[in-house]
C-alpha cells in the first residue's frame, strides 16, 4: 500500500470513529426511559455510509466503528459488559443492513426508481429486526426488561432512525458544494419554499393547540406539498427535521398527546406513526423525482441527435429562431465532404465515427450562446449571435482548417482524414428570416462543393 493510500485509510478510520462516537452520544443523551424522544441515529448512519461508499469495509474500519460504539457507552458510565453486549446487537444489525443495502442497485439505493422507497424501507427492516431481537435479549439479561416490550421499543426506534436517516445519506449530492451554490442562487426555489413553509408552520401550530394522538399527522398536507415542490434531497432534510422537532415537542410536553407516555405501548405506537408519516411524503418525492428525471431524459433525447450530440433539427430551428429574432446573427451550413465515399470505403461505423469526430471539433470551437445542430445526414448548421460576417468568416476558416488536420482513428480500419465545406450567410432583426438565411447558406455551401470542397463560401466575404 502506498503512503497516500495509507494516509487516506487513517483519515477514514478517524472519521468513522468520530462520526459513530458523536452519533452514539446523541442517542445516549436522548434516551431516558419512557420518553418518545429516544433517537438512536448511529446504526442508520453507519449502514448508510457503508452502503453508499462501497470501498469501505476494511477490518480496521469496522474496528473503528465498534470502538466508537463502545467508547461512547464507557464515557457515559456504562459497564464494560453492558457496552459490549448492547453494542454487539448494534453491530450485528449494521452488518446485516450493509449486506442488504449493497445488494440494491445504486439507482434504487439513491431513490431514483418509483418503488425505491418501499425497497429501502423493506431492506431497513432486516437490520432493525436483528438489532431489536439481540438488543431485547441483552436488555433482559442485563436489566431484566420484558422481552416483548423491549423488542417493540428497540424496533420502533430503529425503524424511525433508518427511515429518517438512510434517505438523507442516499440522496446526498456528490458535488454538494456546487449543488449548494446553485440552490442559493436560485430565487425561484426560495419562492417555492415560502408557501409550503407557511402551511407547515400553521399545521404545527394547529397541532400544538388541538393536541391529541392525531396531532403528529397535522403537518402531512404541508409535507406532501414539500414533496411535490422541492428536490428529493431537500425533502429528506425537511422530513428529518420534522422527525426531530416532533420528538422534541412531544417529549417536552409542548404537544399534549393526551396519552400516558410512561406506557411503552403508547411510545411504540407514536414512533411507528411518525415512521409511516415520513414514508408517505418520501415516496411521493421519490416518484416525483423519478418522473422529472425521465422527462428530462426524454426532452434531451428529443432535443439532441443521439449520434453526434448536436441539437436535433427541430430544436436547432427553435433556438436559432429565437436568437435571430433578437440580434444580428451569422448562419453557417456545414457538410462533411465525400461522406458517401467514406461509408463505401470504410463502412458505416467509420462514417459514424467521422461524424462524431467532426461534431466534437465543432463543439470545441463554439462560444457561449452559439448553437450547433444536425440538419440531416452529414449536414449541420451553426448560428453565431452578435457576429458580423467578417468575424464569422474567420471563425469558419479556423474551423475548416482544424477539421482538415483532424484524423479519425478506428481499430477496424486505417486512420483517415475528413474535410468540410461551409456556406455562410447572416440575419438581421426585422430583416431576412432565419429560413432565408439558411437557404442562402445552403446555396453557398453548394457553390463551395462545386468549387472544389474544403472551403468557405460567404455572401459578402470572398473565399
Amino acid at each position: 500500500m502506498t503512503s497516500d493510500a495509507s494516509s487516506e485509510r487513517v483519515v477514514r478510520i478517524a472519521l468513522l470513529f468520530s462520526i459513530v462516537f458523536g452519533a452514539c452520544l446523541i442517542g445516549i443523551f436522548s434516551r431516558p426511559v419512557g420518553l418518545l424522544a429516544a433517537f438512536w441515529p448511529a446504526n442508520a448512519i453507519v449502514v448508510g455510509v457503508f452502503a453508499r461508499y462501497r470501498k469501505l469495509g476494511h477490518p480496521l474500519e469496522w474496528i473503528a466503528v465498534a470502538a466508537g460504539f463502545v467508547a461512547a457507552d464507557l464515557v457515559t458510565g456504562s459497564t464494560i459488559s453492558a457496552a459490549l453486549l448492547l453494542n454487539a446487537a448494534n453491530l450485528l444489525g449494521i452488518v446485516a443492513g450493509v449486506v442488504m443495502l449493497r445488494d440494491m442497485s445504486p439507482q434504487e439505493f439513491r431513490l431514483r426508481r418509483p418503488n425505491s422507497v418501499i425497497k429501502l424501507a423493506a431492506a431497513a427492516c432486516v437490520p432493525a429486526l436483528i438489532t431489536s431481537t439481540c438488543g431485547a435479549l441483552a436488555s433482559n439479561v442485563l436489566f431484566g426488561h420484558a422481552l416483548i416490550a423491549s423488542f417493540a421499543q428497540w424496533l420502533s426506534a430503529e425503524m424511525t432512525s433508518y427511515v429518517a436517516i438512510l434517505p438523507f445519506i442516499a440522496t446526498f449530492p456528490h458535488r454538494w458544494r456546487r449543488a449548494l451554490r446553485q440552490h442559493n442562487s436560485d430565487r425561484t426555489s426560495v419562492r417555492r419554499l415560502a408557501a409550503p413553509t407557511l402551511t407547515f408552520g400553521l399545521c404545527c401550530l394547529f397541532g400544538v393547540v388541538v393536541g391529541g394522538p392525531g396531532a403528529v399527522f397535522f403537518p402531512l398536507p404541508a409535507l406532501l406539498w414539500f414533496a411535490i415542490s422541492l428536490p428529493l434531497f431537500t425533502n429528506t432534510i425537511v422530513l428529518l427535521l420534522y422527525l426531530v422537532l416532533a420528538n422534541v415537542a412531544i417529549a417536552s410536553g409542548l404537544v399534549d398527546m393526551r396519552v400516558d407516555l410512561a406506557d411503552a405501548r403508547n411510545i411504540v405506537s407514536l414512533r411507528f406513526a411518525l415512521t409511516l408519516l415520513i414514508l408517505g411524503p418520501l415516496a411521493v418525492s421519490s416518484i416525483s423525482s423519478s418522473r422529472l428525471v425521465l422527462m428530462r431524459q426524454l426532452q434531451k433525447a428529443l432535443a439532441t441527435d443521439s449520434l453526434t450530440g448536436a441539437l436535433s433539427r427541430p430544436e436547432f430551428l427553435r433556438r436559432a429562431g429565437s436568437v435571430a429574432a433578437q440580434a444580428r446573427c451569422a448562419v453557417l451550413v456545414l457538410d462533411v465532404d465525400r461522406f458517401k465515399l467514406i461509408n463505401d470505403t470504410y463502412g458505416h461505423a467509420a462514417g459514424d465515427a467521422a461524424l462524431r469526430s467532426f461534431a466534437d471539433a465543432v463543439r470545441r470551437a463554439l462560444r457561449d450562446g452559439d448553437h450547433f445542430g444536425r440538419m440531416g445526414g452529414e449536414e449541420f448548421a451553426l448560428i453565431l449571435p452578435n457576429t458580423r460576417t467578417r468575424e464569422a468568416f474567420l471563425f469558419a476558416e479556423r474551423l475548416r482548417e482544424a477539421i482538415s488536420f483532424m484524423t479519425v482513428e478506428m481499430r477496424e480500419v486505417r486512420a483517415f482524414g475528413i474535410t468540410v465545406s461551409i456556406g455562410l450567410s447572416s440575419t438581421e432583426p426585422g430583416g431576412n428570416s432565419l429560413s432565408d438565411a439558411l437557404q442562402k447558406a445552403d446555396r453557398l455551401l453548394y457553390s463551395a462543393k462545386k468549387g472544389g470542397r474544403n472551403r468557405v463560401m460567404s455572401e459578402l466575404v470572398p473565399a
